[in-house]
């Protein structure tokens, strides 16, 4: 499993696991579309967008990066669901995405919070980090 949904009194939270640092992105992005619990408009992959990231560091970077893919995810109307990061590192990183359109989100995420967002190495030598979804 590259996530899991934990419950939190008010919030949602997601443990994400990765074997690196774009993997753990992609996953935490995965756990967050799935609070999202999009309703696809059509099965077509057709919206097109790019993001450039600069963080303070590699913590930061993963609260920044899904922090501004949900904003384009409720101004766009978009479930973004294919990522190619063009460029990653500690503090930084531009990604290509794509995605499709949706009639509705079934939750809303107000937001992407820092509390507890740090990235450790667990047993198995997978990066993972836990994300706290304000709801």
């Amino acid at each position: 499993m590259t996530f899991e949904i934990l419950k939190h009194t008010a919030d949602v939270r997601v443990k994400a696991t990765g074997k690196d640092l774009g993997d753990l992105l992609v996953n935490a992005l995965e756990g967050m579309n799935e609070i999202l619990d999009p309703k696809i408009r059509t099965g077509v992959i057709g919206k097109k967008s790019k993001v450039e990231i600069e963080s303070v560091d590699r913590d930061a970077l993963v609260v920044d990066f899904l922090s501004e893919i949900l904003l384009l995810s409720q101004t766009d109307k978009v479930v973004w669901t294919d990522v190619v990061f063009k460029e990653i590192e500690e503090k930084n990183l531009v990604a290509e995405m794509a995605g499709s359109e949706v009639k509705e989100f079934g939750d809303d995420i107000k937001a992407v919070t820092y509390h507890g967002a740090k990235i450790a190495t667990n047993e198995e030598g997978r990066l993972e980090v836990t994300i706290l979804f304000d709801i």
